[in-house]
């Protein structure tokens, strides 16, 4: 399919506004809680029952956008989204908002791994790469944005009411898709493909390797932080961090990896970067002797590698079927939300008895991931059509 230009700067574009309506109330959610009467360490677990409702939800929810388009997916995600805060917002009982966060995972399901979709629909092999990389970048720049959007707002607009005010944004947002983007879906005459028949052994060691991927980064990511303020900086210091962090992963994903991937394929890029990431994150933690220079210098190839491999294991998976990629990229994101969801409780337990340890076993786990790739992708390279880019 030739790429339509058009569409994909309206794609852009909404990939923008949904990366500010999705986050703007994030940093009021810890307020709203305290609000309510709720312990704040509640709000790690409700996140991590939203990321079940999407582990659970996308592969059915990349069927549907297989089977009908992506406008009505994205249409009824955001509607659900929405719906999913109005009710967090009127209720102060705890069973009542895990249910919501669940249900806000189903409806996330049906919005981004389906932006993803869309453009791997829309482009072709050979300029996919540079397209999800540029997506990437919206995407990670406007939520950012909407976090700084919600703590402007927390100054004049009562907690409860912020959700209210983004389930109306994303209302609006729902219909707007039925007007400014079109139903992409691609026409074939081949017989409906079962998920158990798209997932082969090839498949699933892709998934399994980047399940084990976020199961190791989000550990690292969310402790960082944590290791940061417990080592006796401020919140000032950790915010201009993650600034770091941010601007240096736009960069790698806009400019950076288009040149890498000249020369390399996908699968490669994935195998290389899972071996770095182990490395890499073994010996800053095993060795550090000075923890700023650490996350500021050593840990760069760390964040190199962790900003690519998203788009790499998006771009990969989304050509193993030409048609039916709309199971195939739900199925990495369950994966992926599965890895965070875990992960993130395992680190937590170890975290707390020694934090160094949790961050060299995560390393392993990277370690391990790039050996699963090894054993069981040795045909997978095959499939990958990087050599055609």
């Amino acid at each position: 399919m030739k790429k339509n230009k058009s569409d994909v700067v309206k794609i852009l574009i909404f990939t923008a506004i949904v990366g500010i309506a999705a986050n703007f109330q994030h940093p009021v959610t810890p307020s709203y809680l305290i609000e309510v009467g709720l312990d704040i360490s509640v709000y790690g677990y409700l996140f991590a029952f939203m990321s079940i409702g999407l582990a659970v939800s996308a592969p059915t929810a990349g069927k549907f956008v297989d089977l009908k388009g992506t406008r009505i997916p994205l249409f009824s995600g955001l509607l659900i989204y929405g719906t999913s805060q109005v009710f967090f917002s009127m209720n102060s009982n705890i069973y009542m908002l895990f249910l919501c966060r669940f249900v806000a995972g189903v409806g996330v399901s049906l919005i981004f791994p389906t932006i993803i979709s869309y453009i791997a629909k829309i482009t072709t092999k050979k300029n996919r790469v540079k397209i999800l990389s540029i997506q990437a970048s919206v995407a990670l720049f406007f939520s950012t944005v909407g976090y700084k959007i919600g703590g402007i707002l927390s100054l004049y607009i009562a907690t409860e009411k912020i959700f209210k005010l983004q389930a109306v944004v994303l209302y609006v947002l729902a219909f707007v898709t039925l007007v400014l983007l079109k139903n992409v879906k691609i026409k074939t005459k081949r017989v409906k493909m079962s998920l158990k028949g798209l997932l082969n052994k090839k498949t699933l060691v892709i998934i399994l390797g980047y399940t084990l991927f976020f199961f190791a980064s989000n550990g690292i990511n969310k402790y960082i932080d944590v290791l940061i303020i417990d080592s006796g900086y401020s919140a000032n210091d950790l915010g201009n961090y993650m600034l770091f962090t941010g601007v240096f992963g736009v960069i790698t994903m806009m400019f950076i990896l288009p040149l890498i991937l000249k020369e390399n394929k996908e699968l490669k890029l994935i195998k290389r970067c899972l071996l770095v990431l182990g490395i890499t994150v073994i010996l800053n933690f095993a060795f550090t002797i000075n923890l700023w220079t650490s996350l500021y210098l050593l840990m760069l190839p760390y964040f190199f590698c962790f900003s690519i491999y998203p788009i790499l294991q998006n771009s990969y998976i989304s050509k193993l079927d030409d048609v039916y990629q709309g199971q195939l990229v739900g199925s990495s994101e369950s994966g992926k939300m599965f890895g965070s969801f875990l992960g993130t409780i395992f680190a937590g337990l170890v975290y707390t008895k020694n934090p160094k340890t949790m961050f060299i076993i995560m390393g392993f786990i990277y370690l391990l991931a790039f050996i699963v790739l090894i054993i069981g992708g040795k045909n997978g390279e095959k499939v990958s059509t990087g050599d055609t880019q």
